[in-house]
């Protein structure tokens, strides 16, 4: 697994949100999708070309996850300041925080499992507690839900272990 440790500035994300639990994420994920995705070229101030998929979770704790707990789920991008949203769009500004960023390579049912493996076993075996900030993924332009290999960027928010 390639990844790295990223202290980042401030983050400003701009897009559309909902909120969903675990066991309707794929139908919520797909509508905010629909809703969301053909109006990004709206968004002045990319930072990237980079669309970002963004679960807020408050407070996050991998053990007492449960298929019905309700979260956010952002669908944006990251730009460099906040003026001129987009109508029916809202911001999220991340503040300072150290990240994982993991590369990732493959099929969404890899997707999952890398991500249960990672939570629950990698993480805490490398000295890591997930901190409670959001979680996201950072995806190409390339990227497609229902593409068999997707190449993504996962963001995990964490801090050293005591």
């Amino acid at each position: 697994m390639t990844y790295q440790e990223i202290k980042t500035p401030t983050l400003y994300i701009v897009g559309m949100k909902v909120e969903m639990s675990f066991q309707t994420m794929r139908e919520d994920t797909e509508r905010l999708a629909k809703q969301c995705m053909p109006r990004l070229h709206e968004v002045k101030n990319r930072v990237d070309d980079f669309t970002v998929s963004l679960n807020d979770y408050n407070a996050f704790d991998y053990m007492k996850l449960t298929p019905g707990g309700l979260f956010e789920k952002w669908i944006g991008v990251e730009v460099s300041q906040l003026d001129n949203v987009p109508d029916g769009m809202v911001t999220l500004t991340i503040e300072p925080a150290t990240y994982l960023a993991i590369e990732f390579k493959g099929s969404m049912a890899e997707y999952v499992e890398n991500w249960h493996h990672l939570h629950g076993i990698w993480l805490p075996q490398n000295q890591y507690q997930v901190d409670s900030r959001p979680h996201f993924e950072k995806l190409n332009s390339n990227y497609h839900p229902k593409n068999i290999i997707n190449e993504e960027i996962i963001w995990i928010p964490v801090v050293a272990s005591t």
